[in-house]
């Protein structure tokens, strides 16, 4: 409590609890109690940094705003407890450094919210979904190789959550000019290229709807 000229009996609240507050003049003097209170919060916001499905076995940062009761808002994200209402499509990361992460593990559709003591957010729908291919490509480049010799190629196909496979076998091989080199296609020959004669061909692996695709040159030994 101040006694500086001009704010004399201001008091300033600097954590919660309960003091007394007393003033003296020559002859008087009187006391009060006052009690401070923690600023609580009001309400809680959650947001997605973005907002489109989520690819199973891939994640997705969620944050939330706090609103006290003094009407300042504050970032929270550390500080509520995170739930997801089907914890067979999704789960939410339980340490510290990662809170407010969302794991997806099924498809389906889920509600995130966050809450402190008795405040509890809006649910913000998260929709998990299967992982589907989106490429595939050669794994060699304009290779190059001696007349008369085979080079084992391999198709790769990437996905939405991420991983990369190997789909060399489940391919259809082909060669555009079967006069310079050919593939093979039998069970456990897959995307061997040899070499027929000199010059270059086209090499392509099939696996619908993707197709790839590399130039093979044929030379002299």
């Amino acid at each position: 409590v101040s006694n500086e000229i001009h704010t004399e009996g201001v008091a300033e609240a600097l954590a919660a609890g309960t003091t007394t507050i007393s003033g003296d003049t020559y002859l008087l003097s009187d006391a009060t109690t006052l009690t401070v209170t923690a600023e609580s919060i009001s309400s809680i916001t959650v947001e997605a940094e973005i907002s489109s499905d989520l690819v199973v076995g891939t994640t997705r940062q969620f944050t939330s705003s706090c609103t006290y009761t003094d009407d300042v808002v504050s970032d929270c994200t550390h500080l509520v407890v995170w739930q997801s209402s089907d914890p067979t499509v999704t789960s939410m990361a339980a340490d510290d450094e990662r809170r407010g992460v969302a794991m997806g593990l099924a498809p389906g559709t889920a509600g995130i919210t966050a809450s402190y003591g008795a405040v509890t957010s809006l649910p913000v729908a998260l929709t998990v979904v299967a992982a589907e291919a989106v490429d595939l490509r050669i794994r060699q480049v304009d290779q190059a190789i001696p007349l008369g010799t085979t080079l084992p190629l391999r198709a790769i196909q990437s996905w939405t959550d991420g991983a990369e496979i190997d789909a060399t076998t489940a391919c259809t091989w082909s060669s555009s000019d079967p006069v310079v080199a050919v593939v093979d296609n039998a069970p456990g020959a897959e995307g061997f290229a040899t070499g027929v004669s000199e010059g270059a061909t086209t090499i392509t692996a099939s696996l619908p709807p993707f197709e790839a695709s590399t130039t093979l040159t044929v030379g002299t030994p």
